[in-house]
């Protein structure tokens, strides 16, 4: 579903500008979003600072919705183009899903940066030669999931949690392989420095992302290691993390198993508190708006295409929080007030990318507080 929020036809759009051709400033440009929704909670929170940004900027945007269904996330692409975008920002569901989209671009003329995410040259090859070879593929701005699952596991750690459960829902490879790498470094690290206190990482037990399938994973986990201490959920979805709560508090678990994950729920301060969450990690939301300025300084000719690379990379850090104060400090600086406001959105357009690169590598809750005089 297409969500648009300007009026204009669908056929007879202008070809987007040739890179390092510039734009006169009057030129208004469209910039397409291909989001899974704009309803939950990151992606709400998603929507709003996309729309922050293009306010800022004086941009129109057009979303299209695609649940993560594979054939959407196709169509998206497609619509977008034909809706006269000329760049669009990608969230795909797997790096697979690139293949489509970069050809798609590579076709019809427009710019492409994805968001949350990016093309690991390691893991997939083929999709990072195809964007390397694109002259429409901007780049790529994500967090460090390696580093995530390292941290997330070092919280159980360094709680003594030492039977430690790794959960993950289907599909979720995109961050899943990442965050393993990075749990197993931790339990590693650990072991080597604590021979006398050894902790163990289980199998990988796949649940869908409902109560009863997280149920089951979590039974299937207990006959694994029967004193299991600690949970790592390493799906990027929030839906599966509120499962595998809910599959814990069924087993009465609750209590006993100190469970981490990714991605900030609608009642985060009172899971915390009441110890339904150990710890989590969340993006600080800003991902999109750092690849909406990539593709809109590429379309105006600020940025040149890089020839030969994957594009440009800008790597956000994640927010861990594991107290409900903490969470109330999240909550103020990057909730009821946006982490950048229009002044300081458009003084970020005039970064170079260098510039812009350290911007997204120092965001925290620490950074807004000290720019918004907190």
């Amino acid at each position: 579903m297409c969500v648009v929020g300007l009026t204009f036809s669908l056929f007879g759009c202008a070809p987007a500008e040739k890179a390092g051709v510039k734009k006169d400033e009057g030129d208004r440009v469209t910039i397409g979003v291909s989001i899974w929704n704009t309803t939950d909670l990151l992606g709400s929170r998603t929507k709003r600072i996309i729309d922050a940004t293009a306010d800022a900027l004086d941009v129109d945007v057009i979303y299209c919705e695609h649940e993560y269904d594979p054939s959407m996330l196709r169509t998206s692409v497609n619509k977008l183009c034909a809706a006269g975008c000329e760049g669009i920002l990608f969230c795909p569901g797997s790096n697979t899903d690139m293949v489509d989209a970069i050809n798609t671009c590579d076709r019809e003329g427009v710019y492409i940066a994805q968001y949350y995410s990016r093309i690991d040259a390691l893991t997939w090859p083929e999709v990072y030669e195809l964007s390397v070879e694109s002259d429409r593929y901007v780049g790529a701005v994500y967090e460090d999931e390696v580093e995530n699952g390292y941290n997330l596991t070092y919280y159980l750690l360094n709680n003594g949690d030492r039977q430690i459960g790794v959960m993950c829902g289907a599909g979720d490879e995109v961050t899943f392989d990442q965050r393993r790498l990075g749990a197993d470094m931790a339990v590693a690290e650990w072991n080597i420095g604590h021979p006398e206190d050894m902790a163990h990482l289980s199998q990988t037990v796949y649940a869908k992302a409902t109560a009863e399938s997280c149920h089951d994973a979590v039974h299937e986990l207990l006959e694994m290691m029967s004193h299991m201490d600690g949970l790592l959920v390493g799906s990027g979805k929030v839906t599966q993390v509120e499962a595998a709560m809910e599959a814990l508090e069924f087993h009465k678990l609750s209590q006993h198993v100190d469970l981490v994950g990714s991605g900030f729920l609608d009642d985060m301060k009172e899971q915390l508190a009441g110890g339904g969450i150990y710890a989590q990690s969340g993006g600080n939301i800003c991902d999109p708006l750092y690849a909406f300025l990539l593709v809109y300084k590429v379309i105006r000719g600020e940025y040149e295409m890089l020839p030969d690379t994957p594009g440009y990379e800008l790597e956000c850090p994640y927010i861990y929080i594991n107290s409900a104060d903490e969470y109330d400090e999240y909550v103020k600086y990057f909730i009821d007030s946006m982490p950048y406001d229009p002044m300081e959105i458009r003084d970020l357009e005039k970064y170079s990318v260098d510039e812009l690169s350290v911007a997204a590598e120092t965001l925290s809750v620490r950074d807004v507080k000290t720019r918004h005089g907190g």
